[in-house]
């Protein structure tokens, strides 16, 4: 089955042109992010064991998809089509899937700030800045770390996903790993990390996708 949103969600960014209001729109993202990010993490495990930071950050992401059900189900959100499942593509190796964690970690905050920059409920308010939080003070960290101790590898974020393998060139994380994971977006995720981090945290708005 087709997702309809699926131009939407795969955005990671409030469409100021459709016609759902903005808090609508970020629910049901941040939702499918959230969903992505548990169903990588979760095939990391199933591939490689469960070795950190992953086996701790699973956990945070199942309760970061609870919070944003929560609000749905507040709000009355319909929440969006989870077609994630057989999706999965993951890197060659380990260091290349902790190089794709800082990525989209990153990425993940530019998501929350994006949301936090129209006007939001006070509960989502709240939500999105933990949620936030936690991706670029713990989890980004985590993942540089595991980054330092594996060395540098290609990867890949949630934006550009671990997912929909293309003919030839990735598999799903059940079969043979991906031989050709550009290392340069790993270094950019890097690079991004020790220039740009900072102002991310800082509350500065990156640009829409």
């Amino acid at each position: 089955m087709s997702n309809p949103d699926a131009r939407l969600l795969a955005a990671r960014r409030i469409d100021p042109n459709d016609p759902r209001p903005p808090l609508v729109q970020a629910l049901r993202i941040g939702l499918y992010d959230e969903w992505h990010a548990l169903a990588v993490y979760d095939a990391v495990i199933r591939r490689f064991g469960p070795v950190r930071p992953f086996a701790n950050i699973v956990h945070s992401e199942a309760a970061h998809a609870q919070a944003l059900q929560r609000l749905c189900a507040r709000h009355g959100v319909p929440l969006p089509v989870n077609d994630w499942a057989g999706k999965v593509v993951l890197p060659a190796t380990l260091a290349e899937c902790c190089a794709a964690g800082v990525a989209d970690e990153i990425e993940n905050v530019a998501m929350y700030e994006n949301f936090l920059s129209y006007p939001m409920p006070a509960d989502a308010v709240v939500v999105f800045n933990a949620l936030k939080t936690a991706s670029g003070e713990r989890h980004l960290p985590a993942f540089q770390r595991c980054l330092a101790r594996r060395g540098v590898g290609g990867g890949r974020g949630r934006g550009q996903p671990f997912a929909a393998a293309t003919p030839g060139r990735d598999r799903p994380a059940s079969g043979a790993p991906s031989s050709g994971v550009p290392v340069a977006l790993a270094l950019a995720g890097v690079v991004a990390l020790g220039l740009g981090a900072l102002s991310l945290l800082a509350g500065r708005h990156r640009r829409g996708a």
